[in-house]
């Protein structure tokens, strides 16, 4: 009975012994990166390193070389007192090896003069009979520098990174896969710190209001909802000012609006001053104004000129019988079919005078015809070429005064509606252009237009 209580404890204390002292082997080689310039470009390479500088470290281990240091490595497996120098030396091929207590993480740092510091962390095992693992998320405290390709599966924490083949002075961002890129131009760089003055608002819109500071305005607000609102300043100041690039061919638009999709434009102020929309209302008797047209006027609305003296103004307008006035007087009509004795007799009448006219002869036909536009898709604002048609005896001037009215033949669709045609008089000649003004490219077709040429000697 006695020998095997003696045998017992005897197995009990060589188990404890040999589970106390469980260490795992750690054996590497420290590696450096060499680039060589020959002839035929750099060659890059890693070669061992010899007297190499090996810190190992817990865990919670940082920077170059690592710390807090380990406070020293074991010989053995079994060695429970660990006491082996740290840091310690790669040998001539670059071989290290250390024995470090089982079942936790220790981070080595390899420094070697005229090279580049490497970071490892490594996994020792419970089982010495397992492998250790290296780890994949690395921490490193400072700056470290990664020769050829580095994959990092878990987490990559850097004070500093440096990638050579990146541009000096460019704004570095990620891609969509996390991939880092650089931009073309440099990030936005202020002198000091920025500050933000006064007392800003949300929904205000921000602006520099010195060298190093951002200020919010009541004159400029933004929601959502209702867009931008700006208010002006002061009386006789400008809300927006805008000045077109160059005056030598300008083109382009200081404001354009479209549809939803951006296909068909609604309202146009292109650089030379011009205005292009689908209709202009005049809103001070809305919705009473009128209903169709191009220019929609209210009841009592009148368009003017500045008459010749400078000392007055024409107006075109209507009275309160909806019949149309020049000047203040009533302008002649005529209804049903006219014959060339019905307008000779109108032009001779009493009527006429009223306006301020007399007539003195009844315009004739010098030559009449038709003519095809040129089609096909058009951009804008571009004309198509010329259409010129024969008109013999025609002149633009002198003792005759030759005019051309035209029509088109049949009922006009879209986009041929947008199309702008302009008609010239010419010597035995008469020359239609028809441009395109809308904003976007149309696609106009061969309509006809049916012309005449009248004269009044």
């Amino acid at each position: 009975m006695t020998k095997k209580l003696v045998l017992g404890a005897l197995f009990f204390f060589l188990s404890c012994l040999n589970a106390r002292a469980q260490n795992a082997n750690i054996h590497d080689i420290a590696l450096g990166d060499v680039t060589q310039v020959t002839a035929l470009g750099n060659i890059s390479y890693t070669t061992p390193l010899s007297g190499a500088s090996i810190t190992v470290c817990g865990s919670s281990g940082i920077g170059i070389p690592c710390s807090p240091a380990l406070p020293g490595l074991c010989s053995s497996q079994t060695d429970s007192v660990c006491q082996q120098a740290n840091p310690l030396s790669s040998d001539t091929s670059g071989n290290y090896s250390f024995w470090v207590p089982g079942g936790a993480t220790y981070v080595v740092t390899i420094v070697a003069t005229g090279f580049s510091s490497r970071v490892i962390i490594y996994s020792a095992p419970l089982d010495p009979t397992a492998p250790v693992k290296i780890l994949s998320s690395l921490t490193v405290s400072g700056s470290a520098t990664v020769g050829g390709n580095a994959s990092v599966t878990g987490t990559l924490f850097a004070g500093g990174v440096t990638i050579s083949s990146f541009p000096s002075g460019r704004c570095v961002q990620t891609t969509s896969g996390g991939a880092f890129t650089y931009t073309a131009a440099s990030c936005g760089t202020s002198s000091g710190t920025v500050t933000v003055t006064g007392s800003p608002v949300s929904g205000q819109c921000a602006f520099w209001s010195g060298g190093s500071s951002i200020t919010g305005s009541t004159n400029c607000t933004y929601a959502a909802l209702t867009g931008f609102l700006e208010t002006q300043g002061a009386n006789n100041a400008d809300t927006f000012l805008q000045h077109r690039f160059t005056d030598s061919s300008p083109s382009g638009y200081f404001y354009r609006s479209t549809n939803s999709t951006g296909s068909t434009n609604l309202y146009i102020v292109d650089v030379l001053g011009n205005i292009l929309g689908t209709s202009f209302n005049d809103l001070l008797c809305a919705p009473n104004q009128a209903q169709s047209g191009i220019v929609r006027l209210c009841n009592l609305d009148s368009i003017s000129w500045r008459n010749n003296a400078g000392t007055g103004d024409i107006a075109l307008s209507k009275n309160t019988s909806d019949q149309l006035t020049f000047g203040g007087n009533i302008t002649p009509t005529i209804s049903g079919a006219v014959t060339p004795g019905d307008l000779a007799s109108f032009l001779n009448s009493g009527q006429i005078q009223d306006a301020g006219v007399i007539a003195t002869a009844v315009p004739k036909a010098v030559a009449s015809g038709t003519a095809t536009m040129n089609s096909g898709n058009l951009n804008s604002p571009q004309c198509y070429a010329d259409v010129i048609v024969s008109a013999p005896g025609t002149v633009p001037s002198g003792s005759h005064h030759d005019k051309i009215s035209w029509a088109y033949e049949g009922t006009l669709t879209s986009p041929d509606t947008l199309m702008y045609v302009n008609a010239e008089v010419t010597t035995d000649n008469v020359i239609f252009s028809r441009c395109n003004l809308s904003g976007a490219a149309r696609v106009g077709t061969a309509v006809i237009v049916n012309w005449t040429v009248l004269r009044t000697d």
